[in-house]
């Protein structure tokens, strides 16, 4: 079963956290212990059972259109909370001995989201 993501507020969380961190609207392969992220240049024809967003721990694959959250579905039905979790266990795993965090209210958008 496939859910959908509320780009509206995952979007800016996901720029917040990983865009910050160079994962946003690029074409690399990246992979680690904790996450890993699919190009988004490969022949979606071909590929449309593939996640672009892996998160390892969670089991979280979330798969796009062409960039970060566009016209996202994912396998799991989690909460803006756990994403925010999710997002900053992928931003700690790239920096060992790091461990970064909100530096800021989730304000009006966060507010806005159905869950909340």
């Amino acid at each position: 079963m496939e859910y959908k993501v509320n780009r509206k507020v995952w979007q800016i969380l996901w720029e917040a956290t990983l865009g910050d961190a160079g994962f946003g609207y690029h074409d690399k392969h990246f992979e680690n212990n904790t996450f890993e992220i699919l190009p988004y240049t490969f022949d979606w024809g071909e590929h449309s059972n593939l996640y672009h967003f892996y998160h390892k721990p969670s089991g979280l694959k979330i798969k796009w259109y062409k960039y970060a959250l566009r016209g996202a579905s994912m396998n799991l039905n989690i909460s803006d909370d756990q994403f925010v979790d999710i997002l900053y266990d992928c931003l700690n795993s790239l920096e060992e001995g790091k461990n970064f965090k909100f530096t800021y209210s989730v304000d009006k958008w966060w507010e806005e989201s159905p869950e909340n």
